[in-house]
């Protein structure tokens, strides 16, 4: 029977900082760094998995559930923690990414971390779906606060509810006293129809 290795990952666009405990040790049993490539992925996890039941974790971030499919995929158990469910000690904030890799390896072999379900990747479409449209939102808001600021640096006021189907009108046939600031107020305007 393989002794468990317990692997702490802190993943990076361009590298991985991995950690390992062995199972009833405390201390690092090595740490590496290693390039965020497939190929030299698999060659580590296989060449540590010759000796060792690999049991991985690594913290949620940008890069969603992306390296746990291929970490399972590739047939190693690997879990992913939420970040606020890392336990920290007080004071510390400043990052480090061996320190975090250390962190995982050791909590995990302690018993100290409780692990997030994966999102299915249907599930991890929809919520790029509604990240997209509340980004849409945002932008189209920030596009009427530039026509408005536009408007008001020229001394242009529109008295009634904006953005109502009179507010588009009236803002359409608006025509400026400079062309070059009618072009910035058309761009706007096309910016915001376009979003």
């Amino acid at each position: 029977m393989k002794k468990v290795a317990y692997v702490g990952v802190d993943y990076h666009m361009n590298s991985l900082l991995v950690a390992v405990v062995m199972e009833g040790e405390k201390r690092i049993h090595q740490m590496s760094r290693i390039a965020n490539d497939e190929k030299v992925i698999t060659k580590y996890f296989n060449k540590l998995s010759a000796k060792f039941e690999i049991l991985a974790w690594y913290e949620a971030s940008c890069s969603g559930y992306a390296f746990q499919r291929k970490m399972k995929n590739w047939g190693y158990a690997c879990e992913v923690i939420a970040p606020a469910l890392i336990p920290r000690k007080a004071g510390s904030r400043r990052k480090n990414y061996f320190r975090d890799a250390r962190d995982l390896a050791q909590n995990y072999a302690a018993g100290l971390l409780s692990a997030v379900r994966p999102t299915t990747e249907k599930e991890e479409a929809v919520r790029s779906l509604i990240r997209c449209e509340i980004s849409l939102k945002d932008s189209a808001k920030n596009a009427k606060y530039q026509i408005n600021s536009l408007l008001l640096r020229q001394g242009i006021r529109w008295g009634r509810s904006k953005w109502t189907f009179a507010h588009r009108k009236w803002l359409a046939e608006l025509q400026l006293p400079d062309a070059i600031m009618q072009k910035v107020l058309m761009e706007h305007i096309e910016h915001l129809y376009y979003l």
